[in-house]
């Protein structure tokens, strides 16, 4: 196996040299390195290090002394948390080393041989970004790194790390991680949130935005394709790209059914096409919920290649820096009309002083009908068009034979009208009926046939399963308390489509509910998108909600005890001006839209009010962010039409708002969350007796469950989740008539 993959390695170097071209002349780093392990102790904090670099690194005069490039990379939970520095070998650039790879990375300029770096946290399996800062501080004054080619890399955990890197700054402002890496590739884990006091100032995603535009940092990020995929690496890359264009990577990948595995093959040295946009590369997938972005990513080349090509790529004691291939752009996707012609407009501009010697348009997909009037020219039209997809590739070669390629999609749409379609009112339910009928009609509308249908969700729990969506007729399942919207899409066979939507409001089982009047919990939502929770230093502690972007959403289930108007109080922090946030019904009308003030960070607590007026009954109240981020811990409600309540409200003050009673404080907690094999429950409530506590899915079905006996105020206890499957989980506790369900994110 070592031989075939060493092989499979000399095979990629010599693709890579003859694809590169090298100009004028090539040369080779110097090799004689040497591997150990090493224990490295800052504090409190202890590290396990496998480091490959010059034997003379410390001979003083030595041609080695000279300073190279470094690749630091950090594995994951597994790996973390040991004394075993076999650990050390199982991910990454190390287990290559052992697999036959010597070490080296190939660009246009020869073999560049940087130090190569694998650290793992001795103390726990959550390293945290101030102890690794330390950590990778000493490893760049130590080991004569260069300052611009500081290369971070981790999976999964690593990757949490690594991310929280780029946030973390020492004082409000100071920039403290992201100063000192030049690139990061990341892979399937985004930021963790960062400890106190360092949260207080996190910046998120401007910090990203900072690191990209002052110190030209550069992101490589993938994530997998399958259901486990939560982690929105694409915020990031989105972000940075939005104010340095081509500044940030991000695809979605396939490896072992886009699970959370199988991070060897990303960093394999011979696995060079990475390519995400247009015809994609053997392990990449289509963009789902995020936007698949090449950034500067040029196939071919390894995720190795590509973090070397961020910073300085001259050849130690000697030699150019490496020519990189040129800037392409086809343009945006259009769609016309038949009889219209298409014009393709693209651009392409050498870099580091090359000049562009071609440019070639080619059809890669489509009807075979299209004729390209001036192939060779960047703008030029096309005739022949039908109904359909084209993709249309402009290609440029600069003077050092180096080549880059972009796509372009135009939409052909038929001279023809578009198909009627319209869909039947859909019913209200309520759980435990979690199933309903969907029907729609569709007819061609001008003799054309109709093609096809579909039925999609549009938006909602995401948890509905559509039996078969290509029916106008369709039965869905797996409906959980929120609201739906599904659509009905017809296509005819001309090529024109047409869609109609519906609402399916799903209500809460019957008695089941968080009461109003009374305090809704911010965690304690049914479902959400694109939220997290984390501890809180507000009055009583326990856990808000925090990353809430614009258009993130939470649903609560609810049992309002009399019809008629309500204050509500929401419990919220921020750092930026124009936050606000809006509450909706099941049916997604607005009863109240809240205006947020700037509180100065985000565990500065405020409370702000509007009345909303609300029927009787069990319903779902919707949560949604409508601006810039903010964090929330709780809303609570009150009757306005008691006088006491009244004029309790008119005269209490902020800090009374935060002092929630014993009554309304978070009684649970979980910790770790998210969990890989245990996580310990504690309930801290004057509730005693038989407890049941039960694991249940997004659909409604309950996974484990565990006959308790809470005996004192305190309660806590050790639940082994290691035989659940990756993804969100709801834990549900209850004692007599006292029930609580706080969400659990099982890895």
């Amino acid at each position: 196996m070592k031989i075939q993959k060493f092989y499979s390695w000399v095979l990629l170097s010599l693709c890579t040299s003859l694809f590169t071209s090298f100009s004028a002349f090539s040369q080779d780093e110097t090799h004689n390195f040497v591997t150990y392990d090493t224990v490295l102790n800052i504090g409190s904090d202890h590290w396990n290090i496998r480091i490959s670099r010059p034997k003379n690194m410390f001979v003083p005069g030595d041609p080695d002394a000279a300073s190279r490039p470094a690749i630091v990379m950090m594995p994951g939970q597994g790996e973390q948390g040991t004394t075993d520095q076999s650990k050390l070998t199982v991910y990454g650039p190390h287990y290559w080393l052992n697999s036959g790879w010597d070490g080296s990375v190939v660009l246009g300029n020869g073999k560049h041989y940087p130090v190569l770096i694998t650290i793992s946290y001795i103390n726990n399996v959550y390293p945290m970004a101030p102890a690794y800062y330390n950590a990778l501080s000493y490893i760049l004054n130590t080991y004569h790194i260069k300052r611009n080619s500081v290369h971070v890399t981790g999976l999964s955990q690593g990757a949490f790390t690594n991310g929280s890197l780029i946030e973390y700054e020492a004082t409000a402002g100071d920039e403290t991680g992201m100063k000192m890496v030049t690139s990061a590739a990341l892979f399937e884990g985004t930021p963790q949130p960062l400890p106190a006091p360092y949260s207080g100032w996190d910046r998120g995603l401007v910090a990203y935005q900072v690191w990209a535009s002052k110190y030209h940092g550069r992101y490589f990020y993938l994530e997998g394709s399958g259901s486990d995929n939560f982690r929105d690496g694409w915020h990031y890359s989105d972000a940075m790209n939005s104010v340095v264009p081509g500044s940030a990577y991000f695809s979605y990948e396939t490896l072992g059914g886009g699970a959370h595995c199988c991070w060897n093959s990303m960093y394999d040295p011979s696995a060079n096409n990475w390519t995400c946009v247009g015809t994609l590369g053997p392990n990449n997938g289509g963009s789902q919920a995020g936007n698949n972005s090449m950034g500067n990513y040029h196939a071919p080349s390894s995720v190795f290649q590509w973090m070397i090509r961020q910073g300085d790529t001259s050849i130690v004691n000697g030699g150019s820096p490496a020519p990189t291939p040129p800037t392409v752009n086809a343009g945006s996707a259009q769609t016309i009309t038949m009889p219209a012609p298409a014009t393709l407009n693209g651009t392409a501009s050498g870099t580091g002083g090359a000049t562009i010697t071609s440019t070639s348009w080619t059809e890669l997909s489509g009807p075979n009908t299209a004729t390209i009037a001036s192939p060779s020219a960047l703008s030029t039209t096309v005739t022949g068009l039908v109904a359909g997809t084209y993709m249309f590739q402009l290609k440029a070669i600069d003077n050092n034979n180096l080549s880059s390629v972009s796509t372009e999609t135009v939409t052909v749409m038929a001279a023809t009208a578009a198909p009627l379609v319209s869909i039947g009112t859909a019913p209200v339910i309520t759980i435990p009926t979690t199933t309903v009928t969907l029907t729609g009609t569709a007819s061609a509308n001008g003799g054309t046939a109709i093609s096809s249908t579909v039925w999609t969700e549009v938006s909602g729990p995401n948890t509905a399963i559509i039996a078969t969506p290509a029916t106008l007729s369709t039965s869905v399942t797996g409906l959980i308390a929120g609201t739906y919207i599904f659509r009905l899409t017809a296509t005819n066979t001309s090529g024109m489509s047409t869609a109609s939507t519906v609402t399916l409001t799903v209500n809460p089982p019957s008695g089941v509910g968080i009461p109003i009047p009374g305090t809704v919990q911010a965690e304690n939502y049914s479902v959400m998108s694109g939220v997290q929770t984390e501890g809180t230093a507000d009055v009583n502690g326990g856990m808000d909600v925090g990353w809430i972007d614009p258009a993130d959403w939470m649903n609560y289930n609810v049992s309002v005890a009399t019809a008629g108007s309500y204050t509500a109080s929401f419990r919220i922090a921020t750092l930026y001006y124009g936050a606000s946030l809006q509450l909706k019904n099941a049916a997604g009308a607005v009863l109240a839209t809240v205006n947020l003030p700037v509180t100065g960070a985000w565990q500065n607590w405020q409370t702000v009010t509007a009345t909303v007026t609300l029927p009787a009954g069990n319903q779902v109240l919707q949560l949604v962010s409508t601006a810039t981020p903010f964090n929330i811990n709780w809303i609570d409600f009150e009757n306005k039409t008691g006088a006491a309540v009244q004029s309790t409200m008119q005269t209490a003050s902020a800090a009374t708002l935060g002092a929630k009673s014993d009554a309304m404080a978070p009684s649970l907690s979980l910790y770790p969350n998210p969990a890989q094999s245990s996580l310990t429950l504690t309930v801290n409530n004057n509730r005693t007796g038989k407890m049941t506590v039960q694991v249940v899915d997004p659909s409604g079905h309950t996974k484990k469950t565990w006959p308790l006996n809470k005996e004192g105020q305190t309660y806590s206890t050790e639940l082994f989740v290691g035989d659940l499957a990756p993804g969100i989980y709801f834990l549900r506790i209850q004692i007599g008539d006292w029930t609580e369900i706080e969400k659990m994110l099982k890895l």
